[in-house]
């Protein structure tokens, strides 16, 4: 057994206190290391504005109106059309005029609403001056025909202009009645009766150019024809 002297004692002594020392320090570096707390950087504020829920952005909805045409087109039905659009655009989408429809009949730069009925007429019917009955019964029949007459107003032999008591009163006579009238037929008797009922009595003859589909070439056709009683 090696036996140390005092001095030699003290310097292992010194020693082994330095390198536990030094161990005790490694260990703690260590373990502060590992169990220090972990530190969060705040990141720059978030602007909610700016945040796109992804999937759940509503598309705008584009409403609709839905219109009936019938009559002379070629693909008579119910059809959606973006609102704001006009007759032509309706008879458009019903795939344009058929070749027997009455195309001056409507007025195609009208304003449609929802839930509108355009019906167009037909030019190919043709009455005979005088043959009332048959107009009558054309009506009554509910026929989708336009009625078309040689012009009574022209002064053509053997047509001359009826006088005041014979003409056709708009404001009184029923649609029957007015389908009688040269260029008229049907539709637009119903068209003529239904303004009154909405807008009241006819002031003067001059008022029935506010029908739709009662145009200028229509109008003289019928004018020495009517009269607007009270």
């Amino acid at each position: 057994m090696i036996r140390l002297s005092d001095d030699a004692k003290k310097w292992v002594f010194l020693a082994a206190g330095i390198v536990c020392f030094i161990i005790v320090m490694i260990l703690t570096m260590v373990f502060r290391g590992a169990f220090a707390p972990e530190v969060i950087v705040p990141s720059a504020p978030i602007d909610a504005s700016s945040i796109e829920t992804a999937g759940l952005t509503a598309a705008p909805v584009t409403e609709q109106w839905a219109v009936y045409v019938t009559g002379e087109v070629n693909f008579p039905g119910v059809y959606e059309i973006e609102p704001g659009s006009r007759v032509g655009d309706a008879i458009e989408r019903a795939g344009g005029f058929s070749r027997d429809a009455d195309r001056e009949a409507l007025n195609l730069a009208e304003r449609l609403r929802d839930e509108a009925h355009i019906s167009v007429p037909s030019r190919s019917a043709v009455i005979r001056p005088g043959d009332e009955r048959a107009a009558a019964a054309s009506v009554s029949a509910g026929g989708n025909s336009g009625i078309a007459y040689p012009d009574r107003a022209q002064g053509a032999p053997g047509n001359a202009v009826p006088g005041e008591g014979d003409k056709i009163d708009i404001n009184r006579a029923d649609a029957a009645t007015l389908a009688t009238l040269p260029g008229i037929g049907p539709v637009l008797s119903a068209s003529i009766v239904a303004h009154r009922n909405e807008h009241g009595p006819f002031p003067d003859i001059e008022s029935l150019r506010a029908v739709p589909g009662i145009g200028e070439r229509r109008f003289e056709a019928v004018k020495n024809l009517i009269r607007a009683g009270d």
